[in-house]
């Protein structure tokens, strides 16, 4: 049981000293304390350093079983392994900047044909961090498009540069954003 306690911890080192604490308490009969323990070690590595999150949630052994004998076991533990993640959210301040910024490439496009050129350093922090995004647009309080992705394989920001110049021309519910439509728009 002590090995998945160091598992607990995401830690290669608690798991390579609740093995030699093992080992050196000269139990009789260990051969070993986990099959396949490098394999555990690789496992954390691989999570170390994340927010990965290891669970019990059962250990048996051969002897709590029928057909098992109490004085040779073998143990069998189950862990769940989850990554924690903190909830993403905006402040007031950041949905302020990512609006406006879906504004400005709304107008770019449609009234530059270009795609809007930012100083991406004077951006919060948050909307670099990669995600997916909808963006919604309104034509006198009307939905006129609407589009998005949930991949998070690009920067918030370039993602809803995308997605507002998507909503606006390729929605195809709808006709493409003119520029005499832009003044009555809302994102």
């Amino acid at each position: 049981m002590n090995i998945l306690n160091a598992m607990t911890h995401n830690s290669d080192k608690k798991l390579l000293n609740a093995i030699l604490e093992n080992e050196k308490s000269k139990a009789p009969n260990l051969l070993t304390s986990a099959c396949g323990w490098s394999s555990l070690l690789t496992l954390l590595y691989l999570t170390e350093d994340s927010n990965y999150k290891y669970e019990i949630l059962e250990y048996k052994n051969s002897g709590d079983s029928k057909y098992g004998e109490k004085n040779r076991v073998v143990g069998y533990g189950a862990m769940r392994i989850y990554k924690e993640e903190t909830p993403f959210s905006l402040n007031e301040k950041e949905k302020i900047q990512i609006k406006e910024l879906a504004t400005l490439a709304l107008y770019e496009a449609i009234v530059h044909n270009k795609r809007v050129q930012i100083d991406i350093n004077k951006l919060s922090t948050k909307l670099h961090e990669k995600l997916g995004a909808f963006v919604t647009l309104y034509l006198d309080k009307k939905l006129k498009g609407c589009i998005g992705r949930f991949e998070p394989d690009q920067a918030l920001y370039d993602v809803v540069i995308d997605m507002a110049i998507a909503a606006s021309r390729h929605d195809t519910r709808f006709t493409p954003l003119t520029s005499d439509e832009l003044k009555n728009t809302e994102v």
